[in-house]
């Protein structure tokens, strides 16, 4: 996007003043410049590919399959990606950001052996629980698919884990391909099947298709960074780790649980009050309308991790600097494109996707602000993890699992159409996104602030005392 915004404005002549087209040529030439802007780009870049691939899919996709199809699978997606979230207790989340590799690998292994045992959980849960959650969701339809969650749970898991580890590793470009190799993959597998007329298995193998893909070249790249630690070595590194960062499964455990209810429960939640045909159409209009979030969205949240648990640790008062920035940056690229495409969607939708979902345009445009304040807040939401306040992101995931628990069941307890109930949702979702926002925004300036204090008067401090130790405040001095 930038590198059009730079063309198009290429024969302006105005350059003595600040401009819009000043401010995406540097942005232009920092996207050149720096490790972070550098990252960013080769993540968006392949996720751009990735998302033009599964746009493109998606009005032969509305061919091959009914919205009620759409509604099984997504209801699917859902529950795999509630649990999905803290399938590794959020230990994942702390791999990036050890000083060094042996606990960083420590934390690996922990988080593995955290998947694994989740893995169980929901394959009992599954087995046990299965048929009343057909009957809760009211989708009769997803009932011979259930036993796809435990594989794809586990796969999931892995990936996620594996993820955090690249991240840490700086492997962008390994991040990169195997996004692309992800998207492609589950395209692919979707139309085939479609084609043959699978029904809504060919969306679920589809997913889990995707959802693989690319899964054994991050772990190569795990592999290939390891140590040569024996059994009872890696054994105690492990336990050590996972006292230190107790933290995270103790705040953020839960927390991602609740977060991700705030994500996926909005389909499981229309589709047992409205049925699987709503809960397809909004799936496909958060589909389409989000693209934005997993094309810059996600690739910003990956890198602004790494960089920002760097510079928190080397350099903390640049942390404000670089949190604003990237809020602006993300404001331009992503909400204001979202809140254009929101004008237009009734009508584009009927036209690329067919006449069955043009009513899914008219669910976008009442999801394009929420979407276009969440754009922003999603990829700095990582701030509060790394400032070490995991109890500010759980109230702020509390309030929005309640947005979402509450709000959806009232408008169907109301009787008011799915359509208002969406409204309704999007209301609720993008103040609590808001609010998460305005919580990383206090407490980087806060902590930005009190870093410089202590380095500006450190130095005033320390001469003094050193002087009264040795008795020579010259001596002091030159120490």
């Amino acid at each position: 996007m930038a590198p059009d915004g730079k063309d198009s404005h290429a024969a302006v002549p105005q350059v003595d003043a600040p401009s819009a087209t000043s401010r995406w040529v540097g942005l232009i030439g920092r996207l050149r410049g720096r490790p972070f802007a550098r990252a960013v780009a080769t993540l968006a870049g392949a996720t751009a590919l990735a998302q033009a691939i599964s746009f493109a899919a998606s009005p032969l996709l509305t061919r091959l399959y009914t919205p009620d199809d759409f509604g099984i699978a997504s209801v699917f997606v859902s529950l795999l990606s509630l649990a999905v979230g803290a399938s590794a207790l959020r230990y994942d989340l702390a791999i990036p950001l050890p000083d060094d590799d042996t606990t960083a690998r420590a934390l690996l292994s922990v988080s593995l052996s955290c998947v694994l045992l989740t893995s169980a959980v929901v394959g009992a849960a599954v087995t046990g629980w299965g048929d009343r959650l057909v009957v809760w969701t009211n989708t009769p339809g997803l009932e011979p698919f259930l036993w796809l969650l435990v594989p794809a749970f586990l796969v999931a898991g892995v990936h996620q884990v594996l993820t955090f580890w690249a991240v840490r590793a700086r492997a962008y470009g390994r991040l990169a391909r195997t996004r692309l190799s992800r998207n492609l993959g589950a395209a692919t597998a979707q139309c085939i099947l479609g084609v043959a007329g699978a029904g809504p298995m060919g969306l679920l193998v589809g997913e889990l298709i995707g959802q693989g893909a690319g899964t054994a070249t991050l772990a190569a790249l795990a592999r290939r960074r390891g140590e040569s630690a024996g059994v009872p070595e890696r054994v105690a590194n492990a336990l050590r780790a996972a006292r230190a960062y107790y933290r995270f499964p103790v705040f953020l455990a839960g927390s991602s649980l609740l977060n991700s209810g705030g994500l996926f429960l909005p389909p499981i939640l229309l589709a047992r009050g409205y049925g699987a045909e709503a809960a397809g159409l909004f799936a496909l209009a958060q589909r389409i309308l989000e693209a934005p979030v997993r094309l810059v969205g996600l690739s910003i949240s990956q890198v602004y991790l790494a960089e920002a648990a760097a510079v928190a640790r080397e350099d903390a008062p640049r942390l404000a600097g670089m949190y604003f920035g990237t809020a602006k940056k993300l404001f331009v690229v992503g909400s204001i494109p979202v809140l254009a495409g929101g004008l237009v969607s009734p009508w584009l939708f009927g036209i690329l996707f067919g006449a069955d979902w043009s009513e899914a345009g008219t669910v976008a445009q009442a999801l394009s602000w929420y979407v276009a304040v969440r754009f922003v807040a999603y990829p700095l939401s990582q701030t509060l993890n790394i400032l070490g306040r995991q109890g500010l992101q759980m109230a702020s995931d509390v309030f929005r699992f309640v947005a979402v628990l509450t709000l959806i069941p009232i408008g169907g307890h109301l009787g008011l159409p799915a359509i208002d109930t969406v409204r309704l949702f999007a209301l609720g979702m993008g103040v609590s996104y808001l609010v998460l926002f305005l919580m990383g925004a206090r407490a980087v300036s806060r902590a930005s602030h009190g870093k410089r204090q202590s380095a500006e008067t450190a130095p005033t401090h320390a001469a003094p005392r050193r002087a009264l130790r040795s008795g020579h405040a010259a001596d002091a001095s030159e120490r």
